[in-house]
């Protein structure tokens, strides 16, 4: 972890942190919709829409690097900070 600056720890759980308030609060909004969500599902419903975004962002950092050389993703360990 010594090749990443330490900001990007920072930024990459504040990303997270704002990502996991969005889906909570579009949840919380769509109950007009779809009905009363129980809190505990609110949460949890969140939580899985903020992992499968972040998998999806390493997908397209991937795919930029295979197809356009953008060199996004400095490796495995990029990766897995990002992801967590």
């Amino acid at each position: 972890m010594t090749c990443l600056p330490r900001w990007i720890f920072q930024a990459t759980f504040w990303a997270a942190w704002q990502l996991r308030i969005f889906f909570r609060s579009a949840i919380k909004n769509s109950q007009s919709l779809v009905g009363n969500i129980p809190i505990p599902i609110q949460f949890i419903f969140a939580f899985t829409c903020t992992g499968t975004t972040i998998i999806f962002w390493e997908f397209y950092e991937n795919l930029l690097d295979l197809f356009f050389g953008t060199h996004m993703v400095r490796g495995l360990e990029d990766t897995i900070v990002d992801m967590f």
